[in-house]
């Protein structure tokens, strides 16, 4: 374990030689979401146009830090200046799915200050295309902010469907490395 200054660098863990089980601890996490959350202020402020990637172990819980500490104080420090659509991305559907499922349990109907959450899969958005097609009133995703959920191979095939002008505030892009 390395610290400095009261940071500890690993959380406690077990020895199992077949997972990683090193996950970030309280205060890693707290720290991965200011940093996040400091440079999606200099990119919205045009202060700094860099994109951002995070690199952290398997399992260390990226994904689950992401749905419920990011996503909320992304929604809090920029809702009332218009960011309303997050995606969430990922190439393999399980790993979507897992994201989705915790995103569900977390965050749906959920108020963030002055803003109500929803949540959506692809399964949603085709159920909403299917009904189109059967002569429907064309249907839009509500909530105050959007959260999407989809594999990469949809966010290609659906991408002009997702959002009214073809962009997302945020999007969270999951094992990036196995796409680009």
């Amino acid at each position: 374990i390395i610290s400095t200054k009261g940071f500890s660098m690993f959380a406690k863990t077990s020895y199992n030689p077949y997972t990683c089980d090193i996950a970030l601890s309280k205060n890693q996490q707290k720290f991965l979401v200011n940093q996040v959350i400091s440079q999606l202020n200099k990119f919205y402020t045009g202060k700094d146009d860099r994109k951002m990637v995070l690199n952290a172990f398997t399992g260390s819980a990226k994904t689950t830090v992401s749905i419920k500490s990011l996503i909320p104080e992304f929604v809090s420090n920029f809702y009332n200046s218009g960011k309303r659509v997050i995606g969430f991305m990922a190439p393999r559907k399980e790993v979507v799915d897992k994201a989705y499922r915790t995103a569900k349990k977390n965050l749906h109907n959920k108020t963030v200050g002055d803003a109500r959450i929803k949540v959506y899969s692809s399964d949603d958005i085709d159920r909403m295309k299917k009904s189109i097609k059967k002569g429907n009133e064309k249907e839009s995703l509500d909530g105050d902010v959007v959260l999407l959920f989809i594999t990469a191979q949809y966010f290609y095939n659906n991408y002009d469907l997702l959002t009214e002008d073809g962009t997302f505030d945020l999007m969270i892009v999951d094992e990036a490395h196995i796409m680009f």
